[in-house]
């Protein structure tokens, strides 16, 4: 035998092969968060976000930011989506939402996200939100997957939403253990209580396991869905946001945040973090006749507009991702997939309709900071249940449409039917803002786009700068978007067009006469779709940038930030966005691109012809049990009937 420094080739072969036979593939632990409508606009400084997430923006500074997450628009089918691996459309949950005591669930065919993680060595635990269906304990989380350690390990509310310290619905508790409701937490917020019942888990998980042992956490909270409740010591760190609904949402999400991080050092302590995979998701885009934002993006929860399908997503391992941004598409059905490659695992799987998931694990671990996924479109949903019968009147949030984004196929939505109300560009918390009583406690925002009595049509706002030896082209009242190279103090907006002359990589400038200290944000590009209008801005060019024209805005009256699901007259016409040069969903092309839309009904008419009936399609489906009520009459709590 050859030999090496005294030792056999062969056996330095076999040390490594056990070496690598012996190591662990991919994280050892994960952690699933899901945010209950959260908006785009309501967390992370880099979405531009007033509301402060500090924990969450060290995470995506260091992780994977999924800058085209999509969903579905409401709680029920994302979460059947994120659970089972398929868009939601094959799951008979596409419709609405599931109320307590319908007869209705998950269908019991499906394995959960638990189920497969579970036939790859892991333990599952569920705290939070379930909203599945619970007519009997097999559609139980606790029966779905997360055993825990033994007989089943989950902790939450199994309905869609509740008070936030007494956690009541309609009347009654919901707050479960596997064994029986909890009746003694009244008081409790339950960002807390579910954060602390989530570090008992881990503490418990620490001292009984052994270096393979590896567990999946799933933490659903019930932030920031409504109502609008926080503990008064974080509503009061935002007594500048003069809309007190929009100042209690900010209480609302930095709460959450600071739970997140008791969470994340519970794990660091405990000897996990480092091992431990991040997920971060929205279930679907915020709704703003709450007090929620997806500015700049049109619309939000309910709807098929990018304000209710386009959400926040991001990745976090510092020894797995590097800091990055992720480009390409991803559905919440793609984490079956991504989750069990990233543990090295394989699906089993042979339910139908199949799955719908693709693992993005090779575009989150890839080297660069701007990577693409191997998804070439996502599906926005397929709802049959008001196509021919009108068998929710009050229901609609759209009926099919699809988006894709490839080298090939450019980065288009098409939409059949219109996709629902709110259909604005809803930004809540601005000067001047009409508000609408008449949705009761919602307190629907009506007003839209930032408009204010007095200003100008977009189109008019072009004009040359006066300003002695000026040579800015300049739009007063508009405010750009985008990553700032410096900002100053300066005492007039020509002061401010002087000093993006001089700063290298200057293109363009707003200046905000109403603010204290820098006033004078230089940038190097202006995106027009996301400018705002803006009372006491003005915003210019360096002299030589070329501004963009901007994007006609519709008519402020014949768009809303308020919730109304009445059955359109286009049920199933096209609709077709260039998410490329409009992701703002201003400017419909089908009658311009004919050619276009044919290309991606190919794409979409098999999601549409594989569709599965919804399972709440028909009223009579939607009623609730009575024999559901007469439970939780005798328990005091939400609970099994059958």
């Amino acid at each position: 035998l050859s030999m090496h420094m005294g030792t056999p080739r062969w056996a330095v072969w076999l040390c490594a092969c056990l070496q690598l036979a012996h190591a662990v593939v991919g994280p050892k632990h994960i952690l699933f968060i899901v945010s209950d409508d959260c908006g785009y606009n309501d967390v992370l400084k880099m979405h531009g976000s007033e509301i402060a997430t500090p924990f969450l923006d060290s995470l995506v500074s260091k992780g994977a930011h999924l800058e085209q997450y999509r969903g579905h628009s409401i709680c029920t089918p994302s979460r059947s989506s994120i659970m089972t691996g398929r868009f939601a459309s094959h799951t008979g949950l596409q419709h609405s939402y599931l109320t307590n005591g319908q007869d209705i669930g998950l269908p019991l065919k499906f394995k959960t996200l638990a189920d497969h993680l579970n036939e790859n060595g892991f333990e599952s635990h569920a705290v939070g939100k379930w909203h599945l269906g619970f007519t009997d304990e097999r559609y139980c989380p606790w029966n779905r997957g997360f055993r825990g350690a033994g007989n089943g390990s989950f902790l939450g509310y199994l309905g869609g939403g509740e008070d936030y310290y007494t956690h009541k619905a309609d009347g009654y508790v919901d707050l479960a253990t596997p064994t029986a409701p909890l009746l003694n937490q009244t008081g409790v917020y339950s960002a807390q209580l579910f954060t602390d019942h989530a570090i008992a888990v881990v503490k418990d998980f620490a001292l009984r396991s052994k270096d393979d042992d590896r567990m999946f956490m799933y933490l659903a909270y019930q932030s920031v869905h409504s109502p609008l409740q926080a503990p008064q010591e974080w509503v009061d760190k935002y007594t500048w946001i003069t809309d007190t609904d929009r100042r209690t949402m900010a209480g609302m999400v930095s709460c959450m945040d600071y739970h997140i991080s008791r969470l994340a050092a519970a794990y660091q302590q405990a000897g996990l973090w480092e091992d431990t995979l991040v997920v971060f998701v929205a279930d679907n885009g915020g709704p703003p006749y709450v007090a929620n934002s997806n500015y700049p993006m049109r619309g939000g929860k309910w709807t098929s507009w990018e304000g209710g399908v386009h959400l926040v997503g991001f990745a976090y391992n510092e020894k797995l991702i590097s800091p990055k941004n992720v480009t390409g598409l991803m559905h919440h059905c793609d984490w079956v997939a991504t989750l069990v490659e990233a543990v090295g695992g394989k699906i089993n799987d042979t339910t139908q309709p199949p799955l719908d998931s693709i693992s993005a694990w090779p575009a989150l671990t890839a080297p660069g900071t701007s990577v693409d996924t191997d998804r070439t479109h996502a599906l926005v949903n397929v709802d049959q249940t008001n196509q021919g019968d009108l068998n929710d009147p009050g229901g609609w949030s759209g009926y099919a449409g699809i988006v894709v984004k490839s080298p090939a196929l450019g980065h288009w939505k098409l939409q059949l039917g219109n996709p629902g109300v709110p259909d604005g560009w809803c930004r809540p918390n601005q000067p001047n803002l009409t508000r609408d009583h008449s949705q009761g406690s919602s307190a629907a925002f009506t007003a839209v786009n930032n408009l204010h009595p007095g200003v100008p049509h977009p189109a008019a706002l072009v004009q040359r700068d006066v300003r002695g030896a000026g040579t800015c082209d300049v739009r007063p009242q508009w405010a750009f978007p985008g990553q700032d190279i410096v900002s100053k103090p300066v005492s007039t907006a020509g002061h401010c067009c002087d000093a993006c002359v001089q700063e290298p990589g200057c293109k363009v400038w707003t200046f905000h006469n109403a603010s204290s200290g820098d006033n004078c944000y230089l940038k190097s590009s202006a995106d027009m779709s996301r400018a705002e209008l803006c009372t006491g801005c003005v915003s210019g060019n360096n002299g030589h940038y070329v501004l963009p024209e901007a994007s006609p805005f519709p008519d402020p009256a014949s768009v809303s930030c308020s919730f109304r699901g009445d059955i359109p007259l286009n049920r199933t016409g096209a609709l077709l966005f260039n998410l490329d040069q409009d992701p703002g969903e201003r400017v419909d092309l089908a009658a311009q691109h004919r050619d276009k839309v044919q290309s991606l009904m190919a794409l979409l008419q098999p999601y549409i012809d594989s569709a599965v009936p919804p399972l709440n399609m028909y009223p009579e489906e939607r009623k609730v049990d009575p024999r559901s009520k007469a439970m939780a009459e005798k328990m005091g709590a939400w609970w099994p009937w059958e």
